[in-house]
Order: C-alpha cells, then structure tokens, then sequence
C-alpha cells in the first residue's frame, strides 16, 4: 500500500473507532479538537476572503467616483480657464492681449557667496527687483 493509502486507513479506522464508541477519552477530546479546529479555520477564512472581497468591491466603487470628480473638475477647469471668461475679466481691468514682441523673458543669475549662511531665496528683496522697460509700458498705453 502506498502512504497516502495508508494515512486515509489510519484515518478512517480512528473515525470508526470514534463512531463506534471504542476511542478513549483523551483520543476522543484530540480528534474532536482537531475536527473543530478546522471547522473553525474554514470558517474565519470565509469571513476573511469575503471581507477582502467587500474591501476590493468598495475600492473599486471610490476609483469610478474619483475617475467621475476627476472628469467634472477637469471640465470646470477648462470652462474657467477658456478665453471666453478671461477676456471679459481682462478687459475690466483694462487688460489687452500682447503680442509675442512684447514679451521680454528675463533670467537671473547670482554668484554664491560662500560666507552667507542664508539661502538665496531668502534673501530676496526689493532690491533684486529688475525695472520695469518703460519702452514696453509707453507701447502698451
């Protein structure tokens, strides 16, 4: 006989002692707790699984509400970013639109001292403001 035989016979022949009543009292509190321990184990799992499962279904109900509120504020940022409501907010602050000469771009650089413990961030002030070009601002009026 091979082993696996073997161990279901074995099995089998202490599950007919105990049905027969022919077990000892310590055999029949040992076979009865591991016959409950298993019933208990396959039961906390089914809870366990089914509790992943409400757990994967309720995230996967908050992702199509996040993807909807995602959608819908995408749309409002487009609406309130189109040219069609700036403009009009624009022009009541006499706003125009510029063209692409009239658009200076500027880039700053500034040697690192090395004896200032302060960022250069930080030490920003009214002082490193550029002046305005009046050239730009005569054109613009």
């Amino acid at each position: 006989m091979s082993k696996h035989n073997t161990d279901l016979f074995g099995l089998s022949l202490i599950i007919k002692k105990a049905i027969e009543g022919r077990v000892g009292p310590l055999s029949f509190i040992l076979l009865l707790g591991f016959v409950s321990s298993l019933l208990l184990l396959y039961i906390s799992l089914g809870f366990h699984i089914f509790s992943i499962s409400e757990q994967l279904d309720a995230a996967v109900e908050r992702e199509k509400m996040l993807q909807n509120e995602n959608g819908r504020l995408k749309s409002t940022y487009n609406e309130l970013t189109s040219r069609e409501k700036i403009i009009p907010y624009a022009e009541l602050l006499d706003m125009r639109e510029c063209t692409s000469g009239e658009v200076e771009r500027l880039a700053v650089y500034e040697q690192d001292d090395d004896t200032e413990t302060v960022s250069r961030w930080a030490r920003a002030g009214n002082e490193d403001v550029v002046a305005p070009n009046t050239e730009i601002e005569q054109r613009g009026r």
